[in-house]
């Protein structure tokens, strides 16, 4: 990277000089900004002037001697991401009313958001139809607003990735997510890691996913809920297994495996999550094969007994059906 496409602030810079104000504006062709100290309008206004100002990454960010009756200028439609780690709210606001209505990634990490600052991201986001990427990681925001969040979402239909880690959202955030999907055709990946879902709620979502065939999703859960919803659906088939092979009385248990679909998703946290499911998906293809095998066998027996008549009570035809099921 090129000092002209990129420009930095540190701690060790004097941010007071007016000289630093002027250089920023003379950097056309910056098309990266990283800067972790103070912040006033004139630095801000000299960002917003760079015409092909592409991200920023802000850190440790505070506004100083901010003028409020200032004219809010904005970054260049240019500007594709925008990163805001442990960034003061009034900072957000400010920065959100800048960016352009063309912004593609947005990311907040590492501050409790206040209801004055969350209300502002609402109002930005319902403008953002390009946007693909939204990350609050913990940010602590309440399920109530997430639902609101999930709302002006509706209108972003490029979003491709959503995390949510860490925050507060609950059962009917994470229900009210998922039954909304259908809004985010392109989305590859969303995260629920560390928030308060129970595994009730996982458990009934999981099986309405393999719904949506088209996208598969990567999809960040506590690693526990996952694991233990197809730990117990490898429980349930292995017990119809047993008595699918000792029985033709097994219509209950047969119906329960031709039900199973094969999980397409990934549940990520950790490999052994990755395991489990794959065991589940070869699971089910091994018993709907048997399942399929055993109905073909069952009706062989019903077209013997229907329409062979036998003579030679010598040999009777149940010894064939015998002789078939467990030899053929």
């Amino acid at each position: 990277m090129t000092k002209k496409n990129l420009v930095s602030g540190n701690h060790s810079q004097e941010y007071r000089n007016q000289k630093m104000f002027q250089s920023i504006k003379q950097l056309k062709e910056c098309r990266i900004v990283h800067w972790n100290i103070i912040l006033n309008d004139a630095v801000l206004e000299a960002f917003c002037s760079l015409p092909n100002l592409n991200k920023i990454d802000f850190s440790f960010l505070l506004f100083y001697n901010y003028n409020k009756l200032y004219s809010f200028q904005k970054f260049s439609d240019s500007l594709e991401s925008i990163s805001l780690r442990k960034t003061s709210n009034s900072s957000i606001q400010i920065l959100l009313d800048a960016i352009p209505n063309t912004i593609k990634i947005i990311q907040i990490e590492g501050i409790f958001l206040e209801k004055k600052t969350i209300y502002k991201l609402l109002e930005t986001t319902k403008k953002l139809t390009n946007l693909t990427e939204l990350t609050l990681r913990k940010t602590y925001i309440s399920n109530y607003f997430f639902k609101k969040l999930c709302l002006q979402l509706f209108s972003s239909p490029c979003l491709k990735l959503l995390c949510m880690t860490w925050n507060r959202i609950t059962d009917s955030g994470f229900h009210y997510f998922f039954t909304n999907k259908h809004y985010w055709k392109q989305l590859k990946f969303v995260s629920f890691y560390n928030n308060n879902i129970s595994k009730e709620a996982t458990e009934k979502i999981l099986p309405r996913l393999n719904y949506y065939t088209d996208n598969p999703l990567k999809i960040l859960l506590n690693r526990e809920i996952s694991k233990s919803f197809f730990e117990q659906k490898i429980i349930q088939m292995n017990i119809a297994k047993e008595k699918i092979l000792i029985t033709h009385l097994c219509k209950k248990e047969m119906e329960l495996i031709l039900q199973q679909k094969k999980f397409i998703h990934h549940i990520t946290a950790s490999a052994e999550n990755k395991n489990i499911i794959e065991k589940y998906n070869s699971l089910v293809d091994e018993l709907k094969g048997m399942v399929n095998d055993k109905r073909k066998y069952i009706n062989f027996l019903r077209w013997i007994d229907k329409n062979v008549v036998h003579k030679d009570y010598i040999f009777h035809y149940y010894d064939l059906q015998t002789f078939l099921y467990q030899y053929i």
